[in-house]
């Protein structure tokens, strides 16, 4: 038996700055789109509409799409290229196989869209609350306008940054599973952790990534109470998932 990753903390690191990188490369984008939801509430209200209900998705499914896309593939190629160098002993580059991009497309069918959905309810409840101000402090259309874009452009710089890493992270662990599991090598999965003070260990978090014992490729880690598959399962709960650093390693 042999990790695939000898140096586990490091290449949790090398994880990290890419799936980083990945994410810096679109979040811009999907800043602009928060912004401008929050933009169309606001034209909304100064017209005396309903400001939640100009709130609409548009093209931020493509953008978090591509998030998803590119770690995956990324990832998904990395890990197949480490595990061809630990089982023969030398690296070479990988083709993707059908069955990769198969799963790749239904990760990003099965979790691209319920994002946008979560990203959409998010910002209509947050303007809600910024509407219901306004009218709680007798403000003019026109004042509510305004604190709806000021908000709009505080929480699309934040909220955009969360998504972009939390997405990242997630799709790349997903697609490096898939690779792992396509390998037929792969007999255990190790959960990496992040060794500094922000990781949840139990005592800062009600929940703790740092006891997570190796399991079966095919089955889920226990974190917490809760199976998770991967670091970033998109299925676990939140406290659980948003800014995970953790990363998943694998014996042959």
């Amino acid at each position: 038996m042999a990790k695939v990753f000898r140096r586990p903390e490091l290449e949790r690191r090398i994880q990290e700055r890419l799936y980083i990188r990945i994410a810096k490369a679109h979040e811009m984008r999907i800043r602009r789109q928060i912004a401008g939801m929050y933009m169309a509430a606001a034209r909304a209200a100064e017209a005396g509409r309903k400001p939640t209900a100009a709130v609409k998705p548009d093209q931020l499914a493509t953008s978090i799409s591509a998030v998803m896309h590119d770690s995956y593939i990324q990832f998904g190629r990395n890990t197949q290229n480490a595990i061809v160098e630990v089982t023969r002993g030398k690296k070479r580059a990988v083709q993707m196989s059908p069955e990769f991009e198969a799963g790749m497309g239904l990760y990003i069918r099965k979790y691209a869209g319920r994002k946008v959905t979560e990203v959409t309810d998010t910002t209509k409840a947050r303007i809600a609350i910024i509407v219901q101000r306004g009218i709680d402090d007798g403000l003019t259309n026109a004042e509510v306008a305004t604190a709806i874009r000021e908000a709009g452009l505080i929480e699309s710089a934040y909220r955009s940054a969360m998504i972009a890493r939390t997405e990242s992270h997630a799709a790349g662990n997903a697609g490096s599973l898939e690779s792992a599991t396509e390998s037929g090598v792969v007999m255990a999965k190790e959960w990496i952790s992040t060794e500094d003070e922000r990781t949840r260990d139990g005592d800062n978090s009600d929940y703790d990534h740092t006891n997570v014992a190796n399991v079966p490729i095919d089955e889920p880690f226990i974190v917490s109470g809760e199976e998770l598959m991967y670091p970033g399962d998109p299925s676990g709960s939140a406290g659980n998932v948003i800014n995970c650093r953790c990363a998943i390693g694998y014996v042959v």
